[in-house]
Order: C-alpha cells, then structure tokens, then sequence
C-alpha cells in the first residue's frame, strides 16, 4: 500500500524556496493592516484593519516598575534588533505596526532615554544583502505622538515573518520558514500571533497542520546553543510527529529479523536534480540490502499524507539543490 501511495504522487518540479529569516517577537501593543494579520485558527481569512499587541505585564514586571518609579532613573535604550547574523528584532512595549509599508514603531517609556530615533532594516536570513530582497523597516521613536494611532489591541505575543516567492519543496519550506517559525514560536505555547508579510494562501493551506499546533490564534540541524530555549533536532522531531500524529517509534532490530529489509524512500526529482541512472541507483541500493521505493513529489502533495508515508522509512535519499 505504501508503494502503492508513494508511486501515485505525479512528476512535478518542485520550486526552490527560502524563507525570510528574522523574525519580531512582539509582546506589547501593535497595530496591522491587512497586509499583515494572519490568524492560524483561520488561516484563509485578513483583516483590514491595522493591530497593536498588549502584554500583560508580570508580577516581577510590575515590582520592577515601581522600583522605577521609586529610583526615579532614566534607563538607557538598548538596541533593539541584532543584525549581526540572522536578521532578528526581540521588542517588548508599545509596539505599533503598519502594514501598508512593513514598518514596525516602538514607542520606549517614559523612563527610557531616545535622544535620537533608531531604525533598522532587516531582510531575508539567507539573502539579506541582496538588494532585490524586501525588507522591514524597524523604526525606534522619541515619544507616542511619532507613533501611528491604534485601531485594534490584542494581549497575546506576535511573530512577524515573511514568506519568500521561492519558497515551493518541502526541503526549503522546512529549513527556512517551519524550524526557523518552530524555534521563535514554540515558547509561547499556542499564545502567539503570526503575522505574514506577503500572504501565500497554498502554504497555509499546505502546512495548516503545524501552523495551528504552533498558534491557537489562527542542513537541516539545529545547534541547541543558538535557538532560543535550547530547542534540539530531537525536540522538533518528537513536535513534527506529535503534530501529525505519527505512531510512537518502534526500534527493530535487523539481526533478530535478517528476513526484514530496511526500506529506503529514493527522491527523484521531476525536471532538475533528477537522478539520470535511477535504475542503477535502485538496483545498488538493493545489493546492499535496502527495499527501495521511488518517490516523485510535486509541489500541492498533502503534507499530512506524506508524513505517513515516510514515517514508514528507515533512510531517505536524493539530490538537493535549487532549481
């Protein structure tokens, strides 16, 4: 049957794609145009009205502001988005969004010195100085009166992310958008707003699955010292099979079953990056042992039935590449 499904997936150039990779974690007050909302829990619909996001503030949050008041101290501004590596803005506060024009205002507190506005342009992860590449301007003002008036609040966090026109292959929709949205998102556990720049409705669609397990609100290894919380490979993995509700893994042990064969799920490409020799390749594989199944994705495959299919496999294998 697996082969059966594997085989009836059409030949189809999957596109390349990349993701934009900062991403703004805001936990105050913003405002969106339609450009940008973007509720998981319905994940098809926009708004045309601009939001601002409000924080509820801690316990220590509210000790540590009358501690302010009591000092009476004027704290210094500190940057607001490291540029550095990855684009990435971390803003807490008055935080207001325009979406006609991609730019996000923070307003600092009174007790905040800003002789002078900050702005910051950030752009793709992996493209960011390509000129070609749409950008976010992230602008740092004096006072509320610079800042654009406030049309609708939300008390949850928001996560401003950007989907690239070239995103398209499962390869590069994982690497760029979902592990990059996993590893800023995941902490807030379902309490966070996603906010897209550029709407692409098919990816939505395509990922709903994981979107809405991320938000209640509508090489591919990560390094457990950078992201944030110390998520590990292993953490996304058991997040990914909980998400599509993947049968909890069954270790088999080849030796005590030398009848049994490892099963390996061979990618081929429809146009670029395909495998010329297929046959060849096939028949190596299973000189060394392997029950070879040859997969040829496209680009509208349902993600949720595909995940099964692979579950099913021990080893995975192909040529990756844009193009």
């Amino acid at each position: 049957m697996t082969k059966s499904l594997a085989r009836s997936l059409s030949k189809s150039h999957v596109g390349a794609g990349f993701l934009v990779g900062f991403f703004l974690v805001l936990l105050a007050y913003f405002t969106v145009s339609e450009q940008f909302a973007i509720r998981a829990l319905n994940l098809f619909s926009q708004r045309s009205t601009e939001h601002e996001v409000v924080s509820t503030p801690s316990a220590k949050d509210v000790e540590q502001g009358r501690g302010a008041e009591k000092s009476n101290q004027l704290v210094e501004l500190k940057p607001i988005c490291d540029t550095s590596n990855p684009d990435f803005c971390d803003i807490t506060g008055d935080t207001r969004i325009l979406g006609s024009n991609s730019t996000v205002f923070y307003v600092p507190p009174p007790k905040i010195t800003n002789p002078e506005p900050q702005e910051w342009k950030t752009r793709v992860r992996t493209h960011k100085h390509l000129k070609l590449i749409e950008f976010v301007t992230i602008k740092s003002l004096r006072g509320p009166s610079e800042a654009p008036p406030c049309t609708v609040r939300h008390d949850v966090p928001a996560v401003v992310f950007e989907l690239s026109v070239q995103i398209g292959n499962i390869w590069h929709d994982f690497n760029n958008v979902i592990i990059p949205l996993y590893l800023t998102s995941r902490r807030f556990n379902g309490e966070v707003q996603f906010l897209i720049t550029n709407l692409k409705p098919w990816f939505l669609k395509k990922y709903s699955v994981i979107l809405k397990k991320l938000s209640r609100h509508r090489d591919f290894g990560i390094l457990p010292n950078l992201p944030p919380k110390g998520y590990t490979m292993l953490d996304f993995r058991l997040f990914i099979r909980e998400a599509y509700s993947l049968p909890k893994d069954v270790p088999i042990s080849y030796r005590d079953k030398p009848e049994k064969k490892p099963r390996l799920m061979l990618i081929n490409r429809g146009e670029t990056r395909r495998l010329l020799n297929i046959e060849e390749v096939v028949k190596s594989a299973e000189e060394l042992g392997f029950e070879v199944v040859v997969v040829e994705p496209k680009r509208d495959l349902n993600v949720t039935e595909i995940a099964k299919v692979v579950d099913s496999f021990d080893a995975l294998m192909g040529v990756h590449g844009a193009g």
